[in-house]
């Protein structure tokens, strides 16, 4: 396969990640737990002070694993969690992976600089926004933008760019 048709085949699968995550109402709903927790842990400046919220957030992400292997490769709860179908989709990814390890590794390549180049984006578009003097303004004389500014990232991270990094690499693997 050439560098061009595996780049074609790294954006087509960011595409459909996100079309994929973005119509499942419950992935997004468990994304919102981790993202709720970070915000308030960076308007707060205690981040990673808690570990009951850190249990939380880091229970809800195992949640969404599962959820997202459940909704995508159609398999019910009960079949997920008796471990039958999900050793069966694992033992597919391991076959998969052992017999196109090439294409995984480019694709990896490909999926790290997609991921950074959207978090370079992110940041990048976050720092323009923030120092705004609407942004400013509506935060007042005692606000902290630059807290405010990295509530906003987490949470753009936390709800969507971590989730559909998942979905990615699940789909990568053909696990979903």
């Amino acid at each position: 396969m050439s560098l061009a048709n595996h780049l074609q085949l790294a954006v087509s699968l960011l595409v459909w990640s996100i079309g994929f995550y973005f119509s499942q109402l419950l992935l997004i709903t468990i994304s919102i737990v981790p993202s709720a927790i970070r915000v308030a842990q960076m308007l707060n400046k205690r981040y990673l002070t808690a570990p009951a919220l850190e249990t939380i957030a880091g229970l809800s992400r195992v949640v969404l694993v599962f959820a997202i292997i459940g909704v995508g490769a159609q398999v019910s709860t009960e079949a997920l969690f008796s471990g039958e179908a999900l050793a069966v989709l694992l033992y597919s990814a391991f076959m998969f992976a052992t017999e196109h390890w090439e294409e995984i590794l480019v694709q990896s390549v490909f999926f790290g600089l997609l991921f950074g180049l959207l978090n370079l984006l992110i940041t990048f578009a976050i720092k323009r926004v923030a120092a705004s003097h609407q942004v400013e303004r509506l935060v007042g004389a005692d606000g902290d933008v630059s807290a405010l500014g990295e509530a906003t990232r987490f949470v753009i991270k936390n709800a969507i760019v971590i989730p559909i990094s998942l979905v990615y690499l699940l789909r990568m693997l053909r696990v979903i």
